[in-house]
């Protein structure tokens, strides 16, 4: 049984990701930079809900839903990242761009596998505890996305000039093509 509530606890990651992009997109319609209130939203509450999970009493009726939850806003920010880093930077460099954030996945998913056992071993078998105190992680992340949002719409306004520029650029040499 403990496999099958885990699943279901699990579950508000797949949730996180449709509703999360979602949110992201529905903000980004409100300003440019919506989705990096909904990145910082996201990483806010994150801890919250999982450090409740982890500190109440054990007991399914409080653990199940809450860690939902926590799941839900622990990769809710995702899909904004991936989508305005992409935004972000020119096409020619958006491959790099992702090849760097699945580098960086894969480095965070290695240390949050390799990590929490260590604290626990030093606190005498909690596991709970090594994860209430990896949540302190999201304070960084939290700094992170304040400086990108600090700086995002002069970046989105350079994309979208350098853009504009690219196609004026390939009109002028279709009605030189046109012409001859």
């Amino acid at each position: 049984m403990a496999t099958q509530w885990m699943l279901i606890s699990f579950s508000g990651l797949g949730i996180g990701l449709a509703l999360g992009g979602t949110l992201s997109d529905q903000a980004c319609k409100w300003k440019r930079s919506g989705r990096v209130w909904v990145m910082i939203l996201m990483a806010a509450l994150a801890p919250v809900f999982l450090i409740a999970a982890l500190s109440l009493p054990f007991r399914l009726i409080w653990f199940v839903p809450l860690m939902i939850v926590a799941n839900f806003f622990i990769i809710g920010g995702g899909p904004a990242l991936t989508t305005l880093s992409l935004e972000a930077n020119l096409p020619e460099h958006r491959g790099t761009i992702s090849a760097l954030l699945s580098i960086g996945t894969s480095i965070a998913l290695g240390l949050a596998w390799y990590i929490p056992p260590l604290i626990a071993a030093a606190l005498g078998g909690r596991y709970h505890y090594a994860l209430i105190m990896t949540a302190v992680a999201y304070l960084p992340l939290i700094v992170t996305y304040l400086l990108i949002n600090a700086r995002l719409e002069k970046d989105l306004d350079r994309v979208s000039r350098i853009l504009g520029e690219r196609a004026k650029q390939i009109q002028s040499h279709v009605r030189e093509g046109l012409a001859e």
